[in-house]
């Protein structure tokens, strides 16, 4: 239970970091990376037990990490820009 919170810590720390609120981070474009991969599976592998077992509360904690990760695409997309144009 506390890894999950302090995954979760680590992972905004890192989405405040990529909006500009806080400082940078160290591997800041990987980390924002990784974790909406990480959120994206979670959501495939979640949406695709539903073929065989459907519930509403599946369906809703399935879409949820979806939700999550499209918080994030600002900064990923922020990161792979600018770091597109200063290579």
């Amino acid at each position: 239970m506390i890894f999950l919170a302090l995954a979760f810590a680590v992972a905004g720390l890192y989405a405040l970091s990529a909006s500009g609120d806080i400082k940078r981070l160290p591997l800041q474009r990987l980390v924002i990376i990784a974790i909406v991969v990480v959120y994206y599976i979670r959501t495939a592998l979640g949406l695709g037990s539903l073929v065989w077992d459907f519930s509403w509360l599946k369906l809703f904690s399935s879409l949820t990490p979806a939700l999550v990760a499209w918080c994030y695409l600002p900064g990923v997309t922020r990161n792979v820009l600018t770091k597109a144009s200063n290579s």
